[in-house]
């Protein structure tokens, strides 16, 4: 049996990530991860978290 791939970042927490990555754009993923965890409750994947962020288009850039 398949798994529910459903994604746990409804629209609020879709919201905190925007203006995450917005502000902090060289961001890790697991920095993101805690944060979710700390800040909204929602215990999430990296890779949940990945995706998520590619569906919203959201990029996060490193700095040189």
């Amino acid at each position: 049996m398949s798994r529910d791939r459903r994604s746990k970042v409804k629209d609020k927490d879709q919201e905190f990530l925007k203006i995450m990555v917005t502000e902090q754009s060289d961001i890790y993923l697991r920095e993101i991860q805690e944060a979710m965890k700390d800040r909204r409750g929602i215990k999430v994947s990296i890779s949940s978290l990945s995706r998520t962020l590619n569906r919203l288009k959201l990029n996060r850039k490193k700095k040189a």
